[in-house]
């Protein structure tokens, strides 16, 4: 399956985030304005706070609009996966989990949230993951360049999630199992299980309902 795109959700993310850019420049310039000594509005100072709050703008929006697709390294083009692990791990810096899984199963795509998935764990606990980062570990069909097609990668027996202690963000999964074929695909959440509380967060391990319990209810429900 090839990454879907979404060009109402690209179209809505761009708009609010160039709204939020431009809330946030016109606030500084404004503080600026209003609060510094006029010996010090002069205009290398303003452009020093301009460009500033444009860089926080643009990284706060990546960060907020697309939080299953970003890091707090985006604004400076680096990737999560190209970060290097064990120089984080020298520094402290890298907080690992490793799991052990049975099965899952795949939620359809809601908007451009990403793919997510529930897994079943070796202890019998459901680990929920869900984000465009996924499409990153799932089959790629791509007859223009066939050398960009991927096998799936995620789900899998035995993973790894490697976290920046700092930014508490998820910078790579490692897939050191076998692959499993999601059992099936069920419909988006609904927006009944959205206000009963049923719609998990990004990594939330389900330890009150069993694998089959969620798969069924959602199911039913499709």
């Amino acid at each position: 399956m090839s990454k879907k795109f979404s060009p109402v959700g690209c179209v809505f993310k761009l708009a609010v985030g160039i709204l939020f850019v431009g809330l946030l420049m016109g606030l500084s310039l404004y503080a600026t304005s209003r609060f510094l000594p006029v010996s010090w509005q002069l205009p290398w100072v303003i452009g020093i706070v301009g460009c500033a709050a444009l860089v926080l703008g643009v990284e706060l929006a990546t960060v907020i609009l697309s939080p299953g697709n970003s890091t707090p390294f985006g604004i400076l083009g680096l990737k999560a996966k190209d970060l290097d692990l064990p120089v984080l791990k020298s520094r402290g810096l890298l907080a690992s989990t490793h799991h052990r899984a049975r099965r899952a199963f795949e939620v359809s795509e809601w908007g451009d949230e990403g793919p997510g998935y529930f897994i079943e764990l070796g202890d019998g606990h459901v680990l929920f993951l869900q984000g465009q980062y996924l499409y990153d570990y799932g089959p790629i069909e791509d007859e223009e360049e066939p050398e960009s097609s991927q096998e799936r990668q995620f789900p899998c027996t035995e993973f790894i999630l490697h976290h920046h202690k700092k930014y508490r963000t998820l910078l790579v999964i490692e897939c050191k199992g076998t692959a499993l074929e999601p059992e099936c695909l069920v419909p988006p959440f609904s927006n009944e299980n959205r206000k009963e509380g049923l719609v998990p967060d990004d990594e939330d391990i389900i330890t009150d309902r069993s694998y089959d319990e969620i798969k069924e209810r959602l199911q039913r429900e499709g």
